[in-house]
């Protein structure tokens, strides 16, 4: 766990926004968000259009006619995500950069409040994710339901700021800040992958060995409905379990964690929290109870794996 420095640091900071497909299912609403934001002029909100089908890039042309707070690129061929964000990091200046996937959603003022951690981040972070819905890793808050209920219950988990960083082994991309330092010495996500799956796991061990940290914010939000783009692509499979070949055998003896664990590490850095300092106990409560809930309603398939993981939560929830 990482406190955030007590004094700011002003950056410049980056949005970088791909669009393939789908702009009215998902990515008008996603910029549209970024747009209600009340931003200055240290945050640039950029877009590219990966070559879409369906009239996304005539559609986006138009939504951004007459706004010039976004700058707007459009690519001949297919970039992939990684190719896509290698691209538009290559078009901008910022301290930091903002992946964003075209189908998250920021509720008010999140991005502002996300600079501001960034700006109070310790040097020795090189990437940050916020909290969400819907993610692989220990960035899942257990929030579902309608979209409505969902951006509600997440202000109150919010609202109780902790100005603390969580270190993480890895960050899922569907949101991410990565250090301009940082994404320049590792030249970017590596473009091997394809189109999308890994290229966000292969960064993070990079950036791990390049001695590098990573971690959450969960003081931070951000709605990701999750798989906008691949959910209906009939060759996801095959793409997927290329990528983790590819993946797999670049590092063999990285682990590859499931969510439940991740959140079980959580529920252990509440409990150091608590230990530090006391007045943590009511900032977590909501946090914590969401996490044991994720942990009892994601149990193993296997019956013996299950009792053992009950064991598991049973003493890391005691202690």
């Amino acid at each position: 766990m990482y406190k955030l420095n007590s004094n700011k640091k002003s950056i410049t900071l980056d949005l970088l926004i791909l669009n393939y497909n789908k702009f009215e299912e998902y990515g008008r609403a996603c910029i549209q968000s970024l747009l209600d934001q009340d931003l200055d002029d240290s945050t640039k909100i950029v877009v590219l259009d990966n070559n879409s089908t369906d009239g996304s890039r005539e559609k986006i042309t138009n939504f951004l006619e007459n706004n010039r707070r976004v700058e707007f690129f459009q690519s001949e061929i297919n970039l992939g995500f990684a190719g896509g964000m290698n691209y538009l990091a290559n078009k901008t200046k910022g301290d930091w950069l903002l992946l964003i996937n075209n189908d998250t959603y920021f509720p008010e003022d999140s991005i502002n409040q996300f600079k501001d951690i960034l700006e109070k981040t310790p040097e020795y972070i090189g990437a940050l994710g916020p909290i969400t819905n819907a993610a692989g890793n220990e960035q899942n808050i257990n929030l579902s339901g309608t979209f409505e209920k969902i951006l509600s219950e997440q202000q109150e988990i919010i609202k109780n700021k902790l100005n603390m960083l969580f270190d993480v082994p890895r960050l899922d991309f569907f949101c991410v800040a990565i250090k301009r330092s940082v994404w320049n010495a590792l030249n970017g996500l590596d473009e091997i992958y394809e189109r999308g799956y890994y290229e966000d796991f292969d960064f993070c061990v990079r950036l791990a060995n390049a001695g590098f940290k990573m971690a959450i914010t969960e003081d931070v939000f951000v709605y990701h409905k999750g798989s906008g783009v691949f959910s209906e692509d009939k060759n996801q499979r095959r793409l997927i379990k290329k990528n983790k070949e590819i993946f797999t055998k670049r590092y063999p003896k990285q682990k590859l964690y499931h969510v439940r664990e991740n959140n079980l590490e959580m529920i252990k850095k509440y409990h150091l929290l608590e230990l530090m300092d006391l007045t943590y106990k009511n900032l977590i409560l909501v946090r914590k109870e969401r996490r044991n809930n994720f942990l009892i309603n994601n149990m193993p398939k296997s019956l013996l794996k299950k009792y053992l993981w009950k064991f598991k939560i049973k003493n890391v929830i005691k202690n």
